[in-house]
């Protein structure tokens, strides 16, 4: 057990002591905002589709048709095989 943590805090010293680049830092900064924004966009839709549930509105309600059955059909305008 002693080996372990002496390896463990020889490891955390020289992790420490390391040099990070700047361009390094400035990148991981873009990524961790990024990856915040996406969380709050997943966030939003998630309430907004809490919403939609809770007053009802369904996507018909609002004029988009997901399922191909409730799609107006329309009518061909060539019959094949008549003459």
């Amino acid at each position: 057990m002693e080996k372990v943590q002496h390896i463990t805090r020889s490891a955390i010293r020289r992790a420490s002591t390391m040099e990070v680049p700047q361009q390094a830092k400035q990148n991981m900064q873009e990524l961790f905002v990024n990856f915040c924004l996406i969380l709050i966009c997943l966030l939003l839709i998630y309430i907004i589709v809490l919403l939609m549930k809770n007053l009802h509105l369904g996507p018909n309600t609002l004029g988009i048709h997901f399922n191909t059955a409730e799609r107006p059909r329309k009518s061909p305008s060539h019959h094949y095989g008549s003459d």
